[in-house]
């Protein structure tokens, strides 16, 4: 394709005079010579796709691990792939995946980039199609027979139930969400079956897999460091939902 160009190695590029250098995924293999190449290159734009230690790798969870943001203080914009949420801490900016493609990804908008070569000036335009829709269902303080059911369609629904109290209405509720033309319908009710003797059933709640996990790994007495576990947990939650979908 004439129009893709694949950089192999740590390259600089001449954008109408301005520098950016693009630097592909560190390994083992080519880490001296990426490092080498951060620390000495001259440009003032950095794009590739790392893990940088303390940017947000989810809506309100910090990363704990990976290289130290410092090494990048040089540069005027660091661009990264990576992390599916958009964020932006001091000059690195995390774009945040282009689309949904899980449903950790779910209500958290996604973002196409343009950068002016010219002001410098990053403008994120939002990605207007969505593909998970996520409800949380409590009948003590809605009512969903007046819930709007359009935003569902086309879409891979979760109900996560905090309270149904009337069933017959919640079985209506699913039962106009089934009629109406959606991908799938998960419904998450309450996990406490499931929970161990080590576990502090205070701290779990119902929500996403990932906050799920999350609140597990909180509540169970261990001296673990439970960042790292955390972080394990979800990239494992990533490979298995990428089989999931394939």
């Amino acid at each position: 394709m004439n129009e893709v160009h694949i950089v192999h190695k740590p390259t600089v590029m001449d954008y109408g005079g301005l520098k950016f250098a693009l630097l592909p995924w560190i390994c083992a293999e080519n880490e001296k010579e990426s490092l080498e190449f951060v620390k000495n290159c001259k440009a003032d734009v950095l794009g590739g796709r790392w893990i940088i230690n303390k940017i947000n790798m989810a809506k309100g969870i910090k990363n704990t691990h990976g290289m130290d943001p410092n090494i990048f203080s040089r540069f005027e914009m660091v661009l990264s792939g990576h992390f599916h949420t958009k964020s932006t801490q001091g000059n690195i900016h995390y774009l945040g995946s282009q689309m949904e493609f899980f449903w950790n990804d779910a209500h958290d908008d996604k973002f196409f980039h343009i950068l002016d070569t010219d002001t410098r000036e990053l403008t994120a335009v939002r990605n207007p199609h969505t593909l998970f829709h996520r409800i949380y269902y409590d009948d003590s303080k809605h009512d969903y027979m007046d819930y709007d059911l359009s935003q569902v369609e086309g879409k891979f629904v979760k109900i996560v139930v905090i309270n149904k109290a009337d069933l017959f209405t919640f079985d209506r509720f699913v039962d106009r969400i089934q009629n109406r033309p959606i991908h799938e319908l998960k419904i998450a009710e309450n996990f406490n079956e499931f929970l161990g003797d080590a576990v502090d059933d205070d701290g779990i709640s119902v929500e996403d897999t990932s906050e799920l996990l999350d609140n597990y790994i909180d509540g169970v007495d261990t001296e673990l460091d439970k960042d790292r576990l955390k972080v394990n947990m979800r990239d494992l939650l990533t490979e298995a939902q990428a089989l999931e979908i394939a």
